[in-house]
This record gives structure tokens, sequence and C-alpha cells, in this order.
């Protein structure tokens, strides 16, 4: 095995081709040092900080255990060679040894070093929060929004108690709200999406409630479409990364926009 080291970018796009540096490896007398964005110290992938143009989660992680567990391994260079004889979501460019000694230190620290100085982390890591992207469309609402609702409710048993929903409007009738952020891995989301059902249910079934509306961002696998579609036998649902996600909730709220020049609505604490 050479020794070297390998920049590993992501396409997004592969009609405009505008590659994205996501990751590094270093190898050194048979030792590999790499580091990904969005991977901590113990190499677990957080999906969380996946921007919207990534692979999806599985996809993106799939490719990371390649790229690590092939570094290691004989005929390194003809493996890269095969992946770029075809266009892929991610490429690997070799580019070169270390002439000069501008970075040293065991392949990871040279791993780390050349990964901070050539992966803009910033960058990527800057895009909308689902909270954020919920809060500026309910501004564009001509409607009242309520936030951090407590619903008066009995359990199965018959005991009373209280579920939390993160939004309501009240109109000719009430529809309770909240949010599903998708990108916090697979195990999480469906446990976040379990207990938003056995909260609708209770408030359906108690407080007769009968619409609900639920927001998420982008769906990036099949596992997350199964998860919206779960929601969808409960309540509207409403990506808040579609084109006009404003108007769709308008539209399911009976409710108008605000035009130029009126002040936006805010939300009530």
């Amino acid at each position: 095995m050479a020794d070297g080291w390998y920049l590993i970018k992501t396409v997004p796009d592969l009609f405009r081709n505008e590659p994205i540096n996501v990751g590094v490896m270093v190898t050194i007398d048979g030792e590999v040092g790499s580091r990904f964005f969005a991977q901590d110290e113990r190499g677990r992938i957080d999906g969380r900080r996946l921007p919207r143009t990534f692979p999806p989660l599985s996809t993106y992680r799939e490719w990371v255990s390649y790229f690590s567990r092939v570094a290691s391994e004989d005929g390194l260079e003809e493996r890269l060679q095969r992946l770029a004889e075809r266009p892929r979501e991610m490429v690997v460019e070799r580019r070169g040894g270390f002439a000069g000694d501008t970075v040293s230190g065991t392949p990871q620290q040279r791993a780390d070093a050349l990964f901070a100085a050539l992966v803009d982390d910033d960058r990527m890591t800057d895009i909308p929060t689902v909270d954020a992207s919920v809060d500026d469309l309910f501004r564009r609402l001509d409607a009242t929004i309520d936030r951090d609702v407590d619903v008066r409710v009995r359990d199965k048993g018959g005991i009373p108690t209280t579920v939390h929903f993160r939004y309501r409007h009240t109109g000719n009738h009430v529809t309770l709200m909240d949010r599903v952020h998708l990108g916090g891995g697979e195990r999480r989301v469906s446990q976040a999406v379990n207990d938003l059902l056995f909260r609708i249910r209770l408030a359906e079934k108690s407080a007769k409630v009968r619409d609900f509306l639920v927001m998420h961002d982008e769906i990036r696998d099949s596992q997350m479409e199964h998860e919206v579609e779960r929601i969808e036998r409960y309540a509207n649902v409403v990506d808040v990364t579609s084109n006009d996600p404003a108007q769709d909730v308008a539209a399911k709220l009976g409710v108008g926009l605000v035009t130029a020049g009126d002040s936006h609505r805010l939300l009530n604490d």
C-alpha cells in the first residue's frame, strides 16, 4: 500500500458535478487514519448533522464504512480506480504524499489536520432546523398559533393526565400540531413517532380533538418515508422543505397568508 492521502467528496447533483469535500483518509506504513463529516471520535455518524444535499443517512454510513475498510486492505488503488470509472454520489481523489511535511504526526493526526483544512464544517451544518422552519412558516400565516399546549386526557386506565403538543390553532375547530425531525437516526425517529401517535390517539379519544397537523423535514430514505406514512394515518402532514410549506399549512388550517407589508404574527408564549 503506497503512503499518501485521499480526499473524499460527495456529489449531490451528478449533472451539475459540484463536489463537496466530506472526508480524508491517510495511509502510512500500512496504518490508516480517517475523518469524515458528522463522525464522532468513536467513528459513529450523527445523522442530525447531515445537510439535506447529502446521501441518505444509511447510504452515507455505508460509504464511510466502505472507505474505512478498504483503506486498510491491499489493492486500494485498484478499488478506487474502479470506483472512479462510474459516476457515483461519492468520489475519492488521491492527493499524493507528504512532501515538505505539510502535516505531521500519526496517520490519524494527519487526517484530522487535513480534515480541518479541507472540509468546511460550518458551511455544511448551517441549515435550518425543523423548529426554525416551522416558526418561519407560522409567521406567514394570517392566524394566531398557540405554543406549548397541554391537553387534559385520560389514559387507558381512565386516570386523568395531560399530553403535550407544541402548537395549537383555534378557529372554527381546534387543530393540535407538532413536528418531527427525520434526521436523528432510525431508532430515535421511530420512538418519536410512537410517542407522537400515542399522544394523538389519547387527545382524539379523550379530548375529542379531530384535527392534527404534523410538520417534518426532508424524507431521506425509505425508512423515514415509512414513518411519515404512519403519521398520515392519524394526521395531516406537511414537509417544511417543500416549495411553499406555509401555503400547505394555511390550506390545511383554512386560513390565509399575510400579504406584503403586513406585520407577521408571532407565536404566543
